[in-house]
């Protein structure tokens, strides 16, 4: 079998393994299904396409980060357009760090940063 073979095989299988974990964090960060698939399939494809030829131990906080910064993108989108459709800027601040906990081995900023609410000076 070809190293290519190999190596998507492997790419199938981890994403076959993180996709239920990623589809429930992303529903709990947007609260919306619709939006929570259309993020996890965006981050799925982007690993797939930036990083399929990485070390397969690199994948998952590679993934993990491409996911987070996906929700955070839908997040300021949410704002720029009023929709309805956001939490509170309380409460995505509260899903990065469930985010972060969530998938312990992602390398973020402190804690204390995630949880302090950016109008408090």
């Amino acid at each position: 079998m070809t190293d290519d073979a190999d190596t998507a095989r492997q790419l199938n299988a981890f994403l076959a393994q993180v996709e239920r974990r990623a589809y429930r964090i992303a529903e709990i960060a947007t609260r919306n299904p619709d939006e929570a698939l259309d993020i996890v399939q965006d981050a799925m494809l982007k690993l797939v396409q930036k990083y399929a030829r990485r070390n397969p131990d690199e994948w998952p906080p590679l993934f993990y980060r491409i996911l987070n910064n996906r929700i955070n993108d839908w997040h300021r989108r949410s704002e720029r357009s009023g929709t309805g459709d956001r939490p509170s800027r309380n409460l995505a601040n509260i899903g990065s760090c469930v985010l972060c906990s969530a998938a312990h081995f992602i390398v973020a900023p402190s804690r204390a940063q995630h949880t302090q609410d950016p109008r408090a000076k």
